[in-house]
């Protein structure tokens, strides 16, 4: 049940059910509905307790008017079969509802404006089964509120525009977020991607990407899959933590990290040394290299990890780029004419812009900024080098993903050009030959004839396959049938056969442009004459085991052609497949009748490469693997080695315990991004992985056999883990998803003097005092704890040992505190005694309440007239609290404080570029970076226990800084 500190709350009508549907709209609004025809197919598969629902929606529109706030049956189709029937999850839980046979219909809404002025996304109101589930991010441009059953129900359902007329907006409602998709006009949706596919995952199954179980048993281990349903939330988070940095003129500062990084050289280097933990290693290789006279020396490109070198085709690896200023890699190639020269683009699926080209001139040993501004602000899709000189090469540009948001990321004035660039000075000197969003090039053997995509993910004119026979001083555009498709031309890969280059394959997406299958595979064709004057080209249909193509839930997708036989064509998105030449056939994972699938590798493939004679090399969301083409029998082999790109959102450090009641090795927990949860075992060295999906907060327990953490797997979970339940058990079945989506990151904090009460921060902070004592996972009672906030930060005072102080931080830039357990709050920053800036961070000292250190996002030029990341207060409690700048002297998003619980003068703050530590509460301090053993990688979380200080990156895993002569023996 869920309780509020006032009166109980009703448990949600998803347990009684009811099969009737009703609309409420504004007195004096008028209807159209007619008849919903709902078609939903949908398939089942699972394998180590991972499972897949997906289904289609189809609708259609009749016409009959009745009178607002008049309940309507609406039958479903009468059509329906064992084939097409009401969606509902497998195996439910004792929670879930009977299906019901009524939706939502299509209204046409009629009158003056609904809610005149208002455009905060409330409105209108549709009422399925009564759970309510609100919008992840804003509508601008409609109103409107959804509610939706948690178990075994859809809903379609339209919203209004700001004018008070409905533009035939369709909102297909999903567990793991939502989508829109718009009819007829524009819509802008921040923080979802506009598909019309949905993901379930039903509370009882187990395995990776979903959780739970009946009674206290809780998931499983994963296997080698992943959930693409977190593409959804990855999304969404992309999107609050480029919020945060932009916030609040919706901009970066150019040249925002080299403007830090000059900062930082002129900066006092810490004594600390911090050394790698060696994961988690699960993290998302977004390009690859292969030495063609070496075939054991790999490079490869961390998503944002940055550069990796192997000599023992991946055995071990070695980081390379670590000091650089942007570890998002998109793109590697070798000079095929000296192989000790390698060029590698930047920008990939990262928050901040590319910096450009770096180049190594030691086979990828050493690296270094050759691109100046030319690239700066924008991602390199690909490059490829002349196969005659290593001084001539080409790359394909487009904007930044945070394109997707308008003017995100880029001031006012001139905004970096994207589009083909050519240089033939070995990268001195860059020459734009096609503008537009290029998402591909390929060149022929002889240069310079080349094929380009422009392929912007929403959709342009420019969209399309152009050629040049003169290495770009005049493009021609190649006509071809996806110009024709319905949906409109999305992102375009190429791919050119290596046995003979007259065979070209061109691969589109359809535009997210609210048309169409947006984001699915608008077509795949292929020509055998690609250098002839008028190219023919021919599609290749789709005729997989699934009725889900290679692109579905991927922002990019790969295509690669065979060596030696130029019909086999290689497709990688969520899975991989190959082409024959006449079938298309699952290559990473086996589609079996039952609807179970076993996994060859990890899911979300970025890029693939050949390693002579005959294998294939693919880098995906896990790392890396490689199968031998010249075998059919042979199997896919890891080849991940040492790789260390686990992307971090939070972590927790458990020290070595002696006593002989409860001897515990030492023990690290991290929320790993599209990797679930992962445990290290310090004795071993060795890290385990618990749970898959999104990990978010996590945290240990009193003792080494317990914990907690919030994760993302198709819904949002909290977990808990006893000693039965080694891989946890959710815990949140009780709390409206509204609730799970509403915060700023899944915040959840123990009380250090009580780890049975925890906070959760949600759309309302959410607080349990029973959560480990609860007899089982069913018992454990939240309460609300706030008012309706959306939090981005929570906080326990230690020294409070009553647990009945703490502070949250919300998405309105406002910090609150309590010290009665949150019977009341009081705001902490009233008017503009901080930046109005996102406090990313809240620690209070461990000797009093009094004392709150609060840790900000963006940048100074956000905020002018006041700047600062990190700000103390020495009065919390008194009424009109005075807040003092202690920020690092650093411009530079600030992710978290921390305070040592021993020595309260000791903060350490985690930034975007490295942690800085102060020994004086912050009157000087000392910087930690890549001169220190720490990668230029964001620090999003710190942990300190007494032997030292434990710093979870995203995109380099966990790194340490200890102090072994302070705990001899202990970790």
């Amino acid at each position: 049940m869920i309780r509020s500190n006032h009166r109980t709350v009703p448990e949600s009508a998803i347990n009684r059910g009811s099969p009737v549907c009703r609309r409420k709209l504004p007195d004096g609004a008028r209807i159209k509905e007619g008849e919903v025809a709902m078609r939903m197919k949908y398939f089942f598969s699972q394998t180590k307790g991972f499972v897949w629902v997906t289904f289609f929606l189809v609708f259609t529109l009749l016409g009959s008017t009745v009178r607002a706030d008049q309940p309507m049956d609406i039958q479903q189709d009468s059509n329906a079969s064992e084939e097409f029937m009401p969606l509902r999850a497998p195996s439910p839980g004792a929670n879930a509802v009977p299906p019901v046979t009524c939706f939502a219909g299509s209204y046409e809404i009629e009158g003056p404006p609904l809610f005149p002025g208002r455009s905060d996304g409330l409105g209108t109101e549709v009422t399925v089964l009564g759970v309510q589930m609100s919008i992840p991010g804003a509508c601008p441009e409609v109103l409107g509120r959804v509610r939706l059953g948690l178990h075994g129900t859809s809903l379609l359902a339209h919203w209004t525009s700001c004018s008070g007329t409905l533009r035939n907006v369709t909102l297909s409602a999903r567990l793991d977020g939502f989508t829109c998709r718009l009819l007829d006009g524009a819509l802008i949706l921040p923080g979802a991607t506009r598909r019309f596919q949905a993901h379930l995952k039903p509370l009882s199954e187990t395995g990776d990407g979903t959780v739970g179980g009946d009674g206290d048993g809780g998931g499983t281990p994963a296997g080698g899959g992943s959930n693409s349903g977190t593409i959804q939330m990855a999304f969404q988070r992309y999107y609050l933590s480029l919020s945060q940095r932009t916030a609040p003129k919706g901009y970066m500062p150019k040249g925002a990290l080299s403007n830090a990084n000059r900062q930082i050289a002129a900066m006092p280097i810490s004594f600390d040394r911090w050394v790698s933990l060696g994961g988690p290693a699960e993290g998302a290789v977004n390009a690859l290299a292969v030495d063609p006279l070496d075939t054991a020396h790999w490079l490869a490109g961390g998503a944002y990890g940055g550069i990796w070198e192997t000599h023992d085709a991946g055995a071990t690896w070695t980081p390379r780029s670590d000091e650089q200023l942007s570890l998002a890699i998109s793109a590697i190639a070798f000079a095929p004419s000296s192989l000790n020269v390698v060029y590698a683009g930047t920008g990939s699926y990262g928050i901040y812009p590319g910096i450009g080209i770096l180049k190594s001139i030691d086979g990828g040993a050493t690296w270094g900024l050759i691109s100046g501004q030319t690239f700066a602000g924008l991602g390199v899709s690909a490059i490829r080098v002349s196969a005659s000189s290593p001084s001539v090469a080409v790359v394909s540009t487009m904007d930044h993903i945070a394109s997707l948001f308008p003017d995100a990321h880029f001031p006012p004035g001139p905004k970096p050009k994207p589009g083909v660039y050519a240089t033939d000075t070995g990268g001195s000197f860059w020459n734009l030959t096609l503008q537009g969003n290029a998402t591909d090039v390929v060149i022929h053997p002889t240069w310079p004839w080349l094929y380009a995509a422009l392929g912007a993910s929403k959709g342009d004119p420019s969209n399309g396959v152009y050629r040049t026979k003169n290495n770009g001083t005049k493009w021609d555009p190649i006509s071809g049938p996806w110009s024709g498709k319905s949906g409109g031309v999305g992102e375009i890969k190429l791919a050119s056969a290596p046995s003979n280059p007259n065979t070209l394959y061109v691969s589109v997406r359809d535009a997210y442009d609210g048309k169409g299958k947006d984001g699915r595979l608008l077509g795949l064709w292929k020509t055998t004459n690609a250098w002839d004057d008028t190219p023919v080209w021919t599609e290749i249909p789709w005729n997989g085991p699934q009725n889900t193509d290679y692109m579905v839930g991927r922002t990019f997708h790969t295509i690669t052609v065979h060596p030696t036989d130029p019909h086999i064509l290689y497709a990688g998105g969520v899975f991989l497949y190959k082409y024959d030449g006449a079938q298309w056939h699952p290559y990473s994972g086996a589609f079996h009748s039952d609807g179970s699938i076993d996994y060859f590798t990890h899911v979300d493939h970025n890029a693939l490469a050949w390693v002579p004679p005959l294998n294939l090399l693919d880098g995906n969301d896990g790392g890396v693997a490689m199968k031998n083409e010249d075998d059919e029998g042979s199997l896919w082999q890891g080849r991940g080695g040492n790789l260390v790109l686990g992307a971090l959102y939070s972590g927790d450090v458990k020290p070595a315990s002696l006593k002989e009641e409860e001897p515990a090795p030492a023990a690290v927990l991290a929320g790993v991004v599209d990797s679930g949860v992962h445990l290290m075992d310090v004795s071993v060295g060795s890290w385990s992985k618990l749970l898959g999906g999104d990990g978010m907060d996590v945290f240990f327990g009193a003792n080494s056999k317990r914990g907690g953490w919030s994760l993302y797997g198709g819904t949002p979970y909290l977990m808990r883990r006893t000693t039965g339940t080694p891989n946890g058990a959710t815990v949140s079945e009780s709390i409206p998803v509204a609730e799970l989506y509403g915060g700023g990151g899944f915040r959840m904090k123990p009380c250090p003097a009580n780890d049975n009460i925890v906070l959760f921060g949600g759309d309302h902070l959410l607080r349990s005092d029973n959560f480990f004592s609860a007899p089982t996972r069913q018992d454990v009672v939240w309460t609300v704890n706030s008012a309706s906030l959306g939090i981005v930060a929570v906080a326990f005072a230690s020294s409070d040992t009553s647990c009945q102080t703490y502070a949250v931080s919300d998405k309105n830039d406002k910090v609150y505190l309590t010290a009665d357990g949150g019977s009341h709050w009081k705001v902490l920053n009233p008017g503009s005694q901080l930046p109005a800036r996102t406090v990313e961070s809240l620690a209070f000292s461990p000797v009093s309440a009094d004392i709150l250190y609060a840790a900000l996002s963006g940048f100074n030029e956000g905020t002018p007239g006041q700047p600062g990341h990190l700000f103390r207060t020495g009065d919390a409690k008194d009424a009109t609290p005075i807040w003092t700048n202690v920020s690092p002297p650093v411009n530079i998003p600030c992710n978290v404080v921390a305070v040592h619980p021993s020595f309260p003068a000791t903060i350490y703050a985690g930034t975007d570029l490295g942690v800085w530590v102060s020994n004086d509460d912050g009157a000087t301090w000392y910087y930690s970076g890549a001169k220190s053993g720490l990668p230029n990688a964001p620090v999003m979380d710190l942990a300190i226990d007494p032997c030292g200080v434990t710093a979870f990156t995203y995109g380099r895993g966990a790194f340490r800084n200890s102090v072994p002569f302070v705990c001899p023996g202990f970790f």
